[in-house]
């Protein structure tokens, strides 16, 4: 009888690998700081649309800028697979929202002085935040894949 030879389960070196956290593009990287200064400039611009229901004010316009908003950062995250990824798309939008809540010399206002602009503001701020700062949930460890979880 023969023994069985152990196979050769070690990959070449120039075989494409998983994505890891390392091998993320620096240009694509760079594209997501003036991605999120567009969704800020848009979403500044059209938060002020609203929708009438009756006697409730519906603010459709910042609910989907806010939407877009949080699964850009978290899509940028996830697809990148760092967290930078979504921390520079935040850090367009509060550039971008920053820059058109200061005061212009002509006088005019894009931010109102109204409870559907500040919580515009807030809502963009707290779930940009938060999707940032969230989890990238890419891989299980590779001990647990590996032995089919803790139970084995």
């Amino acid at each position: 009888m023969t023994t069985p030879q152990p196979s050769d389960t070690t990959a070449p070196e120039d075989a494409p690998g998983p994505v890891s956290p390392a091998r993320w593009s620096r240009g694509w990287l760079m594209a997501v700081l003036p991605l999120g200064f567009v969704l800020g400039l848009l979403g500044g611009f059209l938060q002020e649309h609203r929708l009438a229901i009756g006697p409730v004010e519906v603010p459709w316009a910042a609910l989907l800028v806010v939407a877009a908003l949080a699964t850009t950062i978290r899509a940028a995250s996830l697809n990148l697979a760092t967290r930078m990824a979504g921390g520079l798309c935040y850090a367009g939008w509060l550039i971008a929202t920053a820059l058109l809540a200061l005061p212009n010399p002509s006088g005019d206002v894009v931010f109102a002085e109204d409870p559907w602009s500040l919580g515009y503001l807030l809502a963009g701020s707290l779930l940009g935040a938060a999707a940032a700062a969230g989890p990238l949930f890419l891989d299980a460890p590779a001990g647990k894949a590996a032995a089919g979880g803790p139970d084995g």
